[in-house]
């Protein structure tokens, strides 16, 4: 049976060797439409027009069509249909075929062997049916459901729409050293949209002559090589934002995707590949997604491969919205919540990008590329991305202004796992991860700014995997931004970050549940990285979450019985920091191997004093010369840390809170007073276990020591002497005012005792010197104040972040004002006044601090620099307001008290007494 088919199929192609192929040949100049030039296949008689060729040819097998001459017009759309090996070619790239009219182009619909070669087409745009609604875009050449079709040297430019749009075209297909240029929609407005370079797309197949069975989406191979991209623009209007190619089923934004090339993979495309090599993709623009090339996989479609090799991505944009992704390259995965119902989920398909470069693109979310993945139904069924070798330069965004990877949008289900993306030898420098906003958005929301953004590479809920030597320098608003993402670095691993820049996290900045997961002999050298506020090397942040979650340090490994990597940091730098050692080895025993200096700052928020006990990860932080480490115990080791005194220190140890040390010399407290010391000795910590439960109690700022165990006994008794005595006792003898009076009597001792007033020289009632001023029935308010200044201080030990602090402490201060506004407690009016607007004095300053700490905090950023620096001037003019006032006050009371004393002496009685004095 095999032999008698291969007989056959040799049967069939010396049969075709055979047949001699129809040439027409046409010159606009000096041809003539006849049915002899038809039929003679001859050059002497060349037809005159395109059009009449298409239109009256009656062969339609082995046609092969020449065009002469320079410039041949077209001034209608040209169809071929239902042919069987065409052939379409000219005299190389001083055949033109300028379309003369609006609505002319080329299409070919289900032609078997197609071959178009050695031409410009120019000026073209005929409307083209793109979708079951009939909905009609305008391309210049357009093809539709045909089998192997080989395409070359052939420029396609001044399209008034896109330049090539392949539909369900399958089998072999060739596109080599062909040029799309400036290809665009000629006045976009709100009733037009398409555009963009190449367009091909694979649908649902239409009915056809050639059609078998059902594989016109499958089994396709395609070579687009050695072209160029260059000035094409995708639009699209809101009207015909969602429209469905030919046969399409589900609807999805398509227009204004793929500036350069769109390509699509729909429904049920299976086992087709592309190689695309050797390319390049420069100034092309979208008004949607993707400026320069987007590759979508979506629905059912599986075991499908793109890999694009030794193709450069230049200066492409997409910046239209905050939501623009891949100014250079998008490769998007993504299906509708019904589709996973049916089953209907892209599986086991392949992305691959070696030996390419992005530089200097433009998007709102990754400048360069952008990665949205959706997940695989069985982690057996995978899907692949992966770059290697390639190269990030000078792009733009305001998240990831290299590569941005989050999940698709449309998938918000919990099922199945996420694809992996992978980097290996990959290299970004001197990309700019700032927020610009543009109008309209700019105005819509009242700023035009720009500031720091998030991350040469951004990465938001995704598992991302590098491996070999990667470097990341120059870059601005941190070289790698992580939203509740993991960066799992495969073994013998080599990365350098240097000379990064952001807000927090120079190099590195981590946000939610983020890990860095390193594994065996990886080295990660972290040099000369800045950032303005916190961490110059590594800022790790658990915003907003309760601190007995129960998480992974974040840096982990997989297994730390046999891991040795190491973390070299040196020269890196931030407004606040901490000196540690320059050279951290991660093993079992996690030991200091070195004394040089290294700056850290704000590695991470987290609850003081505690350690984790899962089996994958190792939780760790440096306080008086021990490290806390969940595998190793307490390990003594010299003291790294070196601070000046009263700097602030943002340590950690488990993730979700954190905690602020005032840094504590191993021989004396250096920073504290005595109330705010006492109530963080006689606070404590909890140990939590991965169920929640509190293993055991420790001192906060020392975790190694049990709460009200050992060490910490004699400094709780003397913090609880101090409480009692400084901080319970005074305020409340003033509060209790008539019990104290009382228990005078009781005592025998007089209340009424004078006390001299050094600087008055005046006696009084020892409890006046406190209560003087107030009225007699609200002399108790005598002591709020000092109970005040304890239930701050309070606040400040038991709030876990600053927001929480600031936030009950503005709280605070407005209960306070509204008591002493309503009641007056004061005897004199200008007293309760002053007392008013000293508190709402403070009440301000903290309402300033509170609003940076949102806006930096919550959101990450502030909204102008010119803001920032006047709510600072505002905040340090309102801090020396009262002092300024009571200096001036005092001058001018001075001044009276001097201008009456010279009154005084100016009297005529009081000179008549001197003179009579001088005469005794």
């Amino acid at each position: 049976m095999g032999l008698l088919h291969l007989s056959l199929l040799l049967l069939i192609l010396s049969s075709q060797s055979l047949v001699q192929p129809l040439r027409v040949y046409i010159d606009g100049a000096e041809g003539n439409d006849s049915l002899e030039c038809l039929n003679s296949s001859s050059i002497e008689t060349p037809c005159q027009s395109l059009s009449f060729v298409s239109k009256n040819l009656t062969q339609k097998h082995f046609v092969v069509i020449e065009i002469l001459g320079d410039v041949l017009n077209l001034t209608r759309a040209v169809n071929f249909t239902d042919y069987f090996n065409l052939t379409i070619s000219g005299s190389g790239s001083s055949t033109t075929l300028h379309c003369n009219e609006s609505d002319a182009g080329l299409a070919f619909v289900r032609v078997v062997n197609l071959s178009i070669f050695s031409f410009t087409v120019q000026n073209c745009g005929a409307p083209q049916p793109c979708n079951i609604h009939y909905h009609y875009l305008p391309v210049a050449v357009y093809v539709l459901d045909c089998s192997n079709m080989s395409i070359h040297n052939v420029d396609i430019i001044l399209s008034n729409g896109t330049g090539l749009s392949i539909y369900n075209t399958n089998g072999v297909v060739e596109i080599m050293d062909c040029n799309f240029i400036n290809n665009s929609v000629a006045n976009p407005s709100t009733t037009t949209s398409g555009g963009g370079g190449l367009y091909i797309d694979f649908t649902t197949c239409l009915p056809g002559i050639h059609e078998s069975e059902t594989n016109c989406n499958h089994n396709s191979r395609y070579a687009i090589s050695n072209c160029k991209f260059i000035k094409n623009s995708a639009y699209t209007n809101q009207q015909v934002k969602n429209f469905v190619p030919p046969s399409q089923q589900l609807s999805f934004p398509r227009l204004g995707k793929g500036g350069g090339l769109y390509v699509s993979f729909g429904l049920d495309a299976t086992n087709n590949s592309f190689l695309i090599s050797q390319c390049t993709f420069k100034s092309n623009k979208a008004s949607v997604n993707a400026g320069g090339m987007i590759v979508e996989f979506f629905n059912s479609v599986t075991h499908n491969n793109v890999t694009v090799v030794e193709t450069d991505f230049v200066e492409n944009t997409c910046t239209q919205n905050q939501f623009s992704s891949g100014g250079g390259l998008l490769v998007d995965f993504m299906f509708y919540s019904q589709a996973r119902i049916h089953g209907q989920i892209p599986l086991n398909n392949t992305f691959e990008c070696h030996f390419s470069t992005f530089q200097g693109n433009r998007g709102s979310m990754g400048g360069g590329t952008a990665i949205t993945v959706a997940k695989n139904g069985n982690v057996s069924f995978s899907t692949t991305i992966s770059f290697s070798n390639c190269n990030w330069i000078e792009n733009e965004s305001a998240m990831g202004a290299a590569v941005f990877i989050t999940p698709a949008i449309w998938d918000y289900t919990k099922e199945g796992y996420l694809p992996v993306p992978k980097f290996t030898d990959c290299r970004f420098e001197s990309n700019s991860a700032i927020q610009k906003l543009e109008p309209p958005m700019a105005e819509g929301i009242g700023v035009n700014v720009k500031s720091s953004g998030h991350g040469a590479l951004h990465i938001s809920q995704v598992r991302v995997m590098f491996a070999g030597r990667s470097y990341f320098g120059y870059n601005s608003g941190s070289a790698i931004d992580l939203s509740s993402s993991v960066i799992d670095f495969a073994e013998e691993s080599n990365v350098t970050f240097f000379n990064n820049t952001s807000h927090n996290g120079g190099a590195i900045a981590m946000h939610g549940s983020s890990m860095l997961q390193v594994r065996n002999s990886s080295t990660f050298l972290l040099t000369d990285n800045r950032a303005i506020s916190r961490g110059g090397a590594i800022y790790f942040d658990f915003n907003a979450a309760t601190y007995t979650a129960y998480y992974n340090c974040f840096i982990s490994s997989p297994d730390f019985s046999r891991v040795n990597s190491t973390f070299i940091f040196m020269d890196n730098s931030a407004n606040a920091s901490v000196i540690g050692p320059a050279n951290i080895t991660i093993d079992s025993a996690f030991k200091e191997v070195s004394n040089n200096t290294v700056m850290v700052k704000g590695l991470s928020t987290a609850n003081q004093g505690t350690t984790l006990t899962q089996d994958t990860g190792s939780a760790i932080a440096q306080e008086m010369g021990v490290i806390f480490a969940q595998r190793s115990a307490l390990v003594d080791i010299v003291p790294t840390v070196r601070l000046t005194l009263g700097n602030t220190f943002m340590c950690f140890l488990i993730p979700r809170t954190y905690w602020t040390l005032t840094f504590v010399v191993q021989t004396e407290l250096t920073g504290y007073v005595a109330a705010r010391t006492t109530f963080h000795i006689l606070n404590f910590s909890c140990l939590y276990s991965a169920n929640f439960h509190c293993r055991v109690k420790v001192v906060p700022l020392a975790g190694h020591l049990t709460y009200f165990e050992g060490e910490h006994v004699p400094y709780a008794i003397a913090a609880i002497l101090v409480f009692f005595f400084m901080i319970i006792i005074p305020p409340l003898l003033l509060v209790s005012y008539p019990l104290v009076f009382k228990l005078f009597g009781h005592c025998n001792l007089s209340e009424t005792k004078p006390v001299t007033i050094l600087w008055r020289m005046m006696p009084i009632q020892f409890l006046d010197t406190f209560q003087s001023s107030f009225k007699d029935k609200y002399r108790f308010f005598a002591g709020l104040y000092f109970l005040y200044r304890a239930a701050i201080l309070a606040l400040y030990v038991c709030c876990q972040t600053w927001l929480e602090f600031y936030s009950a402490v503005q709280l605070l201060l407005i209960a306070i004002i509204t008591v002493h506004s309503v009641i007056q407690p004061h005897k004199e009016r200008k007293h309760n006044i002053v007392d008013s607007l000293l508190f709402a004095n403070l009440s301000l300053i903290n309402a300033i601090t509170l609003y940076y700490y949102y806006r930096t905090e919550v959101w990450g950023r502030f909204s102008s620099e010119v803001i920032t620096n006047a709510l600072a001037v505002t905040q340090a003019f309102l801090i020396i307001l009262p002092l300024l006032l009571g200096i001036t006050l005092g001058v001018i009371k001075w001044k009276l008290s001097r201008k009456k004393l010279k009154d005084y002496e100016a009297l005529p009685s009081l000179q008549i007494d001197r003179e009579i004095s001088m005469e005794k």
